[in-house]
């Protein structure tokens, strides 16, 4: 028999686009792992077939996805990039499993990896709660990021390096056959490193055009660090998929339209990031996602 919880008592926020929409008072029904009916006003069921669970006026929301992840930076993380690569991988990797837990206990059910310290992390944690055997969200994993040779990033070995169009396919199959399912290039720099200011711009068209239609075999999204108006074009011209949280500056919420993306919404069979792998492939991102910690989907 599936199992059915029902959320009794919330407000629920279906976060459906409207500017001027307001949390309504209601009941959110879940069976199995699908959210089968939100009832404004409330629910009447057989409480001895369903789990009841009285939230008391708490607000009841869609899953939050984080678009821009590093799940490889400890929750005390310091900027300490270098030390937490060099950090020993069975330790490193029990920071990996406590942040994503604390995603998932603030209420994230989707991730979007934007490059890790240590190879393997988000391939490894992705793995590891899909199995049930540590808690977490769902998660499209990265692998290191990628820099130009000379640009930010370039130094100390903590990413991939790809000179030209070529070396940059080779690194995005090798990523993804690792696992990855979202590549991220670092193609500007940031005025945060002041030796690397914004405006400076890496790659070109042949290289992004070339890491789009390498991930895309994949199934795989390219995600961009990029700050100049030189490389947001770029982007724009060339990559289907831009995550909303790595783009700065004037263009960001054109680019945003541009790529038709819209917030998760709360209904009936809500779903998650299934939905927005196979969409990222058509160059449209939709998100669609489920009650805040009850982690449903179709």
């Amino acid at each position: 028999m599936t199992e059915r919880t029902l959320l009794r008592n919330a407000k629920i926020l279906a976060c459906t686009g409207g500017a001027a929409e307001r949390p309504v008072a209601g009941d959110v029904l879940v069976e199995g792992e699908r959210i089968a009916k939100v009832a404004p006003g409330g629910l009447d069921v057989d409480e001895a077939s369903t789990r009841v669970v009285d939230v008391r006026g708490a607000t009841v929301l869609p899953g939050l996805c984080d678009a821009h992840t590093h799940i490889s930076w400890p929750l005390d993380f310091e900027f300490d990039h270098d030390g937490v690569a060099a950090e020993a991988p069975n330790r490193h990797l029990l920071d990996v499993a406590a942040v994503a837990r604390t995603f998932l206990e603030s209420g994230y059910t989707l991730l979007i990896g934007a490059g890790v310290l240590q190879a393997e992390d988000d391939v490894v944690a992705k793995d590891f709660i899909d199995r049930g055997l540590v808690p977490g969200p769902r998660i499209v994993p990265s692998g290191p990021m990628v820099a130009e040779p000379g640009g930010l990033g370039a130094d100390g070995g903590l990413m991939d390096l790809a000179a030209d169009a070529g070396a940059l396919r080779a690194i995005v199959r090798r990523q993804c056959e690792m696992g990855a399912r979202a590549i991220k290039l670092f193609i500007s720099g940031d005025g945060i490193v002041p030796e690397y200011p914004s405006e400076d711009t890496y790659m070109n068209d042949e290289m992004l055009a070339a890491a789009v239609d390498e991930a895309a075999g994949y199934g795989a999204i390219v995600t961009v660090h990029a700050r100049s108006a030189e490389s947001i074009a770029m982007a724009a011209r060339i990559i289907s998929l831009l995550t909303p949280s790595s783009v700065g500056g004037p263009d960001d919420s054109a680019m945003r339209k541009k790529q038709n993306l819209r917030p998760p919404c709360l209904g009936a069979g809500a779903t998650e990031s299934t939905r927005a792998l196979n969409a990222a492939a058509s160059g449209l991102f939709t998100l669609s996602s489920s009650a805040t910690n009850v982690r449903a989907r179709s």
